[in-house]
């Protein structure tokens, strides 16, 4: 098997640098889902009741803890220009969804129900059935999802939503029961931008968004995701853009469009993280310069892992792609006839590959 080199990516350093050195003014924020107010003292006797407040109060140097374990946050994090923060959440879940009204619900045929609802960003709908996602669309062209039925013809977990002339709001028709339902509001778990700077993100749970649950853009730099858990989105549970940077390490990325989807002129690292259970290609480099080290990838699509040079736009210039696969192992299910989808034009190396029901490209097995 051929194996073409990798130019040295100089982007352990993200990994290896510290972050931003503790202040003397440095302090802990506490944010509780049961016992938290709005404008409190953040302290543990004061706590406060949303992340974003927290995040927004807090300076270069504090950590957010957020509680208590088994809480779940509706809300979504924003990390715009922001600079060293650590943001802790162990057993803590930051959903994009909210649960629907049981009782608001009218009863149009034998096993079929509808609730008024407004619309949603993007024009994008999420449906979560005792913790299962069903994404489904109005629009046939988009070929993330399906299109919706007509109403009479939903099955048993299936939705639709009919949209009124002005796109304000609509009708959410939903076969089967509806008692414990809820519906995707906002668009990412955790999003970041700007010139955000040395922020570490450890032990949260990010679920059910209309676009991703980890997204970054922009100049972002020493960016650190531990033990942070993503599953359950329209599009990608993690996704960096622009000239973002990330490490991650013993991250769990599943049951999204894609696990990962990082583009542009991005740069991370990921460290013994399981990418796994999408709907379309579970991993997809498309240019910038990655590393995955003792990772795994768990196919239920035909192609596990896709990279590609970014072609480039009139607001992202074109930049080659150069990733390194070590000690990484990809499986998938022997049904799927699985491949991977590799340019010749990709500087690539794999160093200890394991590869079970998957083949690589022709030319890289020259």
């Amino acid at each position: 098997m051929r194996q073409t080199l990798i130019a040295p990516v100089a982007i352990l350093c993200l990994w290896l640098c510290p972050v931003m050195a503790v202040t003397a003014s440095a302090r802990d924020w506490h944010v509780d889902a049961d016992h938290g107010r709005d404008g409190q003292d953040g302290t543990a006797d004061a706590a406060l009741l949303k992340i974003q407040e927290a995040v927004d109060r807090a300076t270069p140097g504090d950590v957010i803890r957020i509680g208590p374990p088994g809480a779940t946050f509706r809300e979504q994090i924003d990390l715009v220009n922001v600079r060293g923060l650590t943001l802790e959440g162990p057993g803590v879940t930051v959903s994009g969804a909210d649960p629907l009204d049981s009782q608001a619900w009218e009863q149009v045929a034998d096993g079929l129900s509808r609730i008024r609802l407004p619309n949603t960003p993007l024009n994008r709908y999420l449906l979560v059935v005792d913790g299962r996602v069903e994404v489904m669309n109005q629009k046939p062209n988009d070929n993330k999802v399906k299109s919706f039925p007509a109403p009479e013809e939903l099955v048993q977990g299936e939705f639709a939503f009919e949209l009124d002339e002005d796109g304000k709001q609509g009708w959410l028709y939903v076969a089967g029961d509806v008692s414990e339902l809820e519906f995707g509001r906002r668009l990412q778990g955790i999003r970041v931008g700007g010139k955000t700077r040395d922020i570490v993100v450890r032990d949260l749970r990010l679920v059910h968004t209309l676009n991703d649950g980890i997204g970054v853009a922009g100049q972002a730099r020493g960016l650190r995701f531990e033990r942070v858990v993503s599953a359950g989105h329209y599009d990608e549970s993690a996704s960096l853009h622009q000239t973002a940077e990330a490490a991650f390490e013993d991250c769990r990325f599943a049951d999204s469009y894609s696990a990962i989807a990082h583009v542009h002129a991005s740069r991370t690292l990921m460290i013994r993280c399981t990418l796994s259970g999408s709907r379309g290609p579970v991993v997809v480099l498309n240019g910038g310069d990655h590393q995955l080290i003792d990772c795994v990838i768990e196919s239920g699509h035909r192609v596990p892992l896709r990279v590609s040079a970014w072609p480039g736009n009139p607001k992202v210039p074109a930049h080659p792609a150069a990733v390194l696969l070590r000690n990484t192992k990809i499986t998938a299910d022997v049904s799927t006839d699985a491949r991977m989808q590799i340019k010749p034009e990709v500087a690539i190396a794999l160093e200890g590959l394991e590869l079970q029901n998957v083949a690589i490209p022709d030319w890289l097995a020259e």
